[in-house]
């Protein structure tokens, strides 16, 4: 199923409060459905794919979280946002492609890299936007996968400690914890990588 706004639907929903909208959606209005996503959408597919590290797999991820919420929305009692319960489907769809991808690792190669920048007005920039997120993403990938869920809906999707807890089904504390130590580690990887490269280019 692919959920569509046209521009009726935009004008009618964005006047209505998201409880209104979820309770339309329960009831089986497709429209206010489509409103939900158009508000939630950016939100889900980079929870997506920060975790699998893919474009087309996130989008796919993306489009299975929202499948998965529409038939799932009467479940939904609002003991947590809409927002959480939705980031917290979308983290088990991630991680579940996840697992089947074995564990690939996507790396921004140099065909892309050349394509995107040369499409920018700013080529020098963009190269070094990219580059940056290709590191970032890769240093993710080598965090305690609990401890890297708790920065992404932290610090990527801007959860409180009090919504992490009902996304990844722990006390409020540990998703303190988690992202304390999700910080750490990841800021020793990305100097280790840092390092790395100065010793690199000094050998040279």
């Amino acid at each position: 199923m692919i959920v569509i706004v046209g521009r009726r639907t935009r004008c009618i929903s964005m006047k209505l409060d998201e409880t209104v909208l979820l309770e339309l959606a329960q009831n089986g209005d497709h429209r206010a459905f489509s409103e939900l996503v158009r508000r939630h959408q950016a939100t889900v597919d980079r929870s997506c794919y920060r975790i699998l590290g893919n474009v087309e797999a996130a989008k796919d991820a993306s489009q299975e979280t929202f499948l998965r919420a529409y038939r799932n929305l009467s479940t939904f009692q609002g003991r947590s946002t809409f927002k959480t319960w939705l980031l917290h489907v979308a983290k088990n769809v991630s991680l579940s492609g996840y697992t089947r991808r074995k564990r690939e690792r996507s790396h921004i190669n140099n065909d892309s890299l050349v394509e995107l920048v040369a499409s920018t007005d700013d080529p020098e920039a963009e190269l070094i936007r990219a580059e940056a997120a290709a590191r970032m993403h890769n240093a993710l990938q080598l965090v305690r996968p609990d401890h890297r869920d708790a920065i992404v809906v932290h610090d990527l999707n801007g959860l409180s400690y009090k919504e992490i807890s009902g996304t990844l089904e722990i006390s409020e504390s540990a998703a303190k914890v988690w992202v304390h130590r999700g910080r750490k580690r990841l800021k020793r990887i990305l100097i280790a990588g840092e390092d790395s490269e100065k010793t690199t280019l000094i050998g040279n």
